[in-house]
């Protein structure tokens, strides 16, 4: 690690210091900084928190790591979200529309090789036909009936960690109740990314 980020050096004698200075940043601003620019991996460094912070300790004996991983109730907790992300990134999109926005988030999660599993939904059978012509040999997307107006079936509750929907919504007769059963359908810490006009542009 300490080769990684350029402190040390081999040399034909062992390893030395080189001449790169050592951040002095703390530990605690850095962990801060990671939780606040990656949200999504909030679980797994908190569980790494739980024994780095004690890694000397844990090294020479002087601590348990197990111990420090499963001391409480919130440490179980946090060890059990980070098990669930190892499941597939389960996505929904609301109105697949003419497929813009489902070309995008589908190339770009086959580029950064994302595992995930892709909902989509319309209300209109011939764009969800369509849908499935188009985007049919992704095998993790697949098409099903879901009216947002309505009371989501028991299945789809607490089923998504992202929701897509781009310029949908509005077309609602009761907005208020769309997004109240959209949140409904987001597991805990989950995300709605909502793309819709808020001026008139005619």
């Amino acid at each position: 690690m300490l080769a990684e980020y350029g402190l040390i050096q081999q040399a034909e004698y062992g390893w030395v210091r080189t001449f790169k200075p050592v951040d002095r940043t703390s530990s605690t601003t850095m962990y801060r900084a990671i939780l606040n620019d990656f949200p999504a991996y909030r679980s797994k460094h908190q569980v790494l928190k739980c024994t780095g912070s004690r890694l000397a300790d844990c090294f020479s004996a002087k601590a348990d790591a197990l111990q420090l991983l499963f001391r409480n109730e919130k440490s179980h907790e946090r060890l059990e979200e980070v098990e669930n992300r190892e499941k597939p990134l389960s996505i929904l999109e609301l109105g697949v529309g003419t497929g813009g926005a489902t070309k995008y988030v589908l190339e770009q999660l086959i580029s950064h090789g994302i595992d995930f599993d892709y909902t989509l939904t319309d209300i209109s059978s011939a764009l969800g036909t369509w849908a499935c012509q188009c985007f049919g040999h992704y095998k993790q997307l697949r098409f099903t009936d879901l009216a947002i107006e309505k009371t989501p079936p028991g299945e789809h509750v607490d089923s998504y960690d992202i929701i897509i929907s781009s310029n949908c919504i509005h077309a609602t007769k009761d907005l208020d109740t769309s997004c109240r059963n959209i949140f409904s359908l987001l597991r805990p810490n989950g995300m709605l990314c909502l793309s819709e006009l808020t001026r008139d542009i005619f």
